[in-house]
């Protein structure tokens, strides 16, 4: 039977820049690499906290993306 093996993780957080001349919603996306596949949403979520007073912007949404291999 075939599995799952995480090789990577990544989160990110989309930034609201504003509106543009267009009218269009403007964003801006900040990733970081080499977190654990194993992390919780409440971990993640904590992390993300913990920066969005350091962002210059406002944060929209808060990702954590796997990568994974297929263990056959």
């Amino acid at each position: 039977m075939a599995s799952f093996s995480t090789v990577k993780s990544n989160m990110s957080m989309v930034l609201d820049l504003g509106t543009g001349p267009d009218g269009r919603a403007k964003t801006k996306t900040v990733t970081l690499s080499r977190l654990k596949g194993s992390a919780s949403a409440d971990s993640v979520d904590a992390v993300a906290d913990a920066l969005t007073p350091l962002m210059a912007y406002p944060v929209l949404e808060v990702l954590k993306t796997d990568t994974d291999s297929v263990i056959a």
